[in-house]
Parts: C-alpha cells; sequence; structure tokens
C-alpha cells in the first residue's frame, strides 16, 4: 500500500508539474500571439499613415504645380502688359514730337501773321 500511495504522491507532483509547465506554454503563447497583433496592428497604422502621408503629398505637389502655373500665367501678362506699356511709350513719345511739331508751326504762322499786321 505504500507503494500505491508513493506512486500516487509522485503522479500527483507529475500532474502538478505537468499543469505548470502547460500553464507557462500558455501564457508564453498568450504573449507571443498579443505581440504578433500588436505588431500587425502597428504595420496597419504605419501603412495608413504611410498612405495619409502620400494624400498630404499628392495635394501639396498639385497645389505647387497650381502655384508654378499661376506664377507661369503672371509672367505672361506681365510680359504682354510690359509690350503695351512700351507700345503706349512710343505713342506719348510720337504723340509729343507732333504736338512739339505743331507749336513750331503755331509760332511761325504767329510770327507770320504777325509780320503781316506790321
Amino acid at each position: 500500500m505504500k507503494f500505491k500511495e508513493t506512486q500516487v504522491t509522485r503522479l500527483e507532483a507529475e500532474i502538478e508539474s505537468t499543469s505548470k509547465r502547460m500553464e507557462q506554454v500558455r501564457n508564453v503563447f498568450h504573449a507571443r500571439e498579443k505581440s504578433a497583433t500588436e505588431v500587425k496592428m502597428a504595420k496597419l497604422l504605419s501603412d495608413a499613415k504611410v498612405q495619409e502621408l502620400k494624400s498630404v503629398m499628392e495635394k501639396q505637389e498639385k497645389m505647387y504645380d497650381q502655384a508654378i502655373d499661376h506664377l507661369n500665367e503672371m509672367k505672361k501678362q506681365l510680359a504682354k502688359a510690359h509690350e503695351e506699356m512700351k507700345e503706349y511709350k512710343d505713342r506719348a513719345e510720337n504723340l509729343m514730337a507732333q504736338n512739339h511739331k505743331f507749336q513750331l508751326e503755331r509760332h511761325e504762322i504767329a510770327a507770320e501773321v504777325k509780320t503781316a499786321k506790321l
């Protein structure tokens, strides 16, 4: 009987030891599973951030392209305005030259009239 009690005690100790090892294995498994889930979640968040950053960059590129297009349009308008200003300046110089010519003619006519009256 003593032998059976010893055997039962030994088996109970083995069962207890095995249960503890199984609990440790289960804990390690759950920890690894949790860690893998956290890694997956971090990757998903990272992917979402990358997509968000790509979207922001695309918007900024569009805005940059629009700004460049606007700048080029402004350059064209400035060149056109400069050309028009040059044309107006040339016309103004021609009108001033004609005015000066008419002033000289008027003075000559006035001098002739004055001479004719005398």
